[in-house]
């Protein structure tokens, strides 16, 4: 199943890497303090940690960022956790977060960096990830289509009863707008599953109307038998659907909900 907060992560590593017209030689930092890098994935993803990231153009590609001093890495099955603390030691990375993955599979790492703050730099640390012993693949995380928080309503702007993208949660506005977009069967399918066929990303937008969330959030409690306990959910509203979800990633479901406020389905 798609798991909701990673999914711009896992959108963007089944479209294929992007690759740097000209290497760029990198030289490899020496950390001062390193970070304890576990023996598999961890199943969580810091989103403030994320989201404060920023992005950065991918010049070759009008309309794509990379997420700024981030990469995505898994490992060869049966690496070692020394194997990998070296790997992630080497381009002086913090592991962030991750996924365990399915069906056995080893899963991936969220790898922060620092002084990657551009996409050939990116592609760089990227590289010089994948030619360290027990790594599989490493590459740095795109996104398409979407606006960084700067660019959402303020806290100052938003109803009380409907959370927004301020604090978090903007990754998976970029996710749903990756659905909706793009050509690719799998992406196509999931959309229409969802209710979303035909929505044009442009107009998936942040719902502001505090009695519109009260009522999505009446819905998902009916509908899925839960709640985030008196939290607000960030809704989108997309077309013919409304979804919802956990800003802060504590939950990373995805909660749907039509126009008429019946409740239809849930993405994990």
């Amino acid at each position: 199943m798609w798991k909701g907060s990673l999914a711009v992560v896992l959108l963007a590593l089944g479209a294929g890497a992007l690759h740097a017209q000209q290497p760029v030689r990198m030289p490899r930092p020496s950390c001062v303090a390193r970070g304890f890098v576990p023996a598999l994935a961890p199943d969580t993803v810091a989103e403030a940690v994320l989201d404060s990231l920023g992005t950065v153009d991918v010049g070759s590609q009008p309309g794509v960022r990379y997420i700024r001093n981030l990469l995505a890495a898994s490992f060869e099955a049966g690496a070692s956790r020394e194997l990998r603390q070296a790997a992630v030691d080497g381009v002086c990375g913090v592991v962030v977060g991750g996924d365990h993955g399915d069906g056995g599979d080893d899963g991936y790492y969220l790898i922060r960096l620092r002084g990657a703050g551009t996409a050939p730099e990116l592609d760089a640390m990227a590289a010089a990830l994948r030619q360290m012993p027990g790594v599989r693949s490493a590459q740095a995380l795109a996104i398409r289509g979407v606006d960084p928080p700067a660019a959402l309503p303020t806290v100052a702007e938003r109803s009380a009863g409907c959370a927004d993208a301020t604090d978090g949660g903007w990754l998976r506005i970029a996710a749903i707008k990756e659905i909706v977009s793009s050509p690719g069967a799998d992406q196509q399918h999931l959309a229409l599953r969802l209710g979303l066929a035909g929505v044009d990303s442009g107009a998936v937008r942040v719902e502001q109307d505090d009695a519109v969330c009260a009522r999505v959030a009446a819905a998902i409690r009916e509908g899925a038998h839960f709640s985030l306990n008196g939290m607000p959910y960030l809704v989108l509203r997309a077309g013919p659907r409304y979804i919802a979800f956990d800003p802060s990633g504590l939950n990373r479901s995805f909660f749907v909900v039509d126009t008429t406020f019946v409740f239809r389905t849930v993405v994990y």
